[in-house]
């Protein structure tokens, strides 16, 4: 079985909409063995919840990941629901095209000194956006 065109999406990726990015991380992490929790409609809900919570019991891992286009400002209420989840130990991050090659190796299952070794760059600034 090959993985979707997704998962090595390449530039195409920073040309994405947000919602078309969106798909693009799904799609990558279901190929790695990711299940997606996405609210759909969040009226009732809390203002700010980032846009995928994701689950790979194979890996043990647990993200949170509030998506973002290239243009795509972050509001107050993202950054406080971004600052709590961190501080509760919780790996997450604001995700753009431009950090794809990064969030690229998480998905695949590396670990965050991985990533940071291989993608210096785009982790330094995924660690530094929305704190």
């Amino acid at each position: 079985m090959r993985p979707p065109a997704t998962v090595d999406a390449g530039a195409a990726v920073l040309r994405a909409t947000e919602a078309q990015f969106q798909r693009t991380i799904i799609q990558a992490g279901q190929w790695h063995g990711w299940q997606w929790y996405h609210t759909q409609f969040s009226l009732g809900s809390r203002a700010g919840f980032p846009d995928l919570v994701g689950f790979n019991p194979r890996i043990g891992g647990v993200l949170f990941a509030e998506v973002k286009s290239e243009r795509g400002r972050l509001t107050e209420a993202q950054r406080a629901w971004l600052a709590t989840i961190r501080a509760s130990g919780a790996r997450c991050w604001v995700w753009r095209p431009r950090y794809w090659p990064a969030i690229a190796l998480i998905l695949e299952g590396a670990t965050d000194a991985e990533v940071a070794a291989r993608e210096p760059e785009a982790w330094a600034a995924m660690e530094q956006e929305a704190f």
